[in-house]
């Protein structure tokens, strides 16, 4: 399998209206309206 392939972007938990999301060593908001349903 491709490098590319093996890293994940997790959904750690949903404050007010943006999830947290960690990639790698980076955590950030992201707007809970953007993400599919």
């Amino acid at each position: 399998m491709p490098k590319r392939m093996q890293k994940l972007c997790i959904i750690d938990r949903f404050e007010g209206n943006f999830a947290v999301i960690e990639y790698e060593d980076i955590t950030f908001n992201f707007p809970k309206e953007l993400l599919p349903k």
